[in-house]
């Protein structure tokens, strides 16, 4: 298998079924996603990014919403994180909150 995929995709390959197995005795199948109690909570920003293959958006609009105070900001995008990776505009609401605890108003997306 190692060889296969270092001829197609040389070290990529070989790295990217290498860091796979590491998941091949995790369990499969359809996970319900864990609840978050965090009564006395501040409030705090959760960044979701819509094309997140790691961390589905829908969690990160979950999470908000299960936190006393919680708010969302969206960013349009494609990969995993947005703060540091997207745009100044993520970058800024992010800084502002940790900073000067600036909410993020409903609804903003980056």
């Amino acid at each position: 298998m190692l060889d296969r995929a270092h001829r197609e995709s040389g070290v990529f390959g070989t790295s990217g079924v290498l860091a796979a197995l590491n998941c091949r005795d995790w369990p499969a199948g359809p996970l319900k996603p864990h609840r978050v109690s965090a009564a006395g909570l501040p409030p705090v920003l959760v960044a979701g990014t819509t094309g997140d293959p790691a961390t589905p958006y829908q969690n990160a609009q979950s999470l908000a919403a299960q936190l006393p105070g919680g708010m969302l900001l969206t960013f349009k995008g494609l990969g995993h994180g947005a703060y540091g990776r997207s745009n100044a505009c993520v970058t800024d609401a992010v800084d502002g909150y940790l900073t000067g605890l600036k909410p993020v108003s409903p609804g903003t997306t980056c």
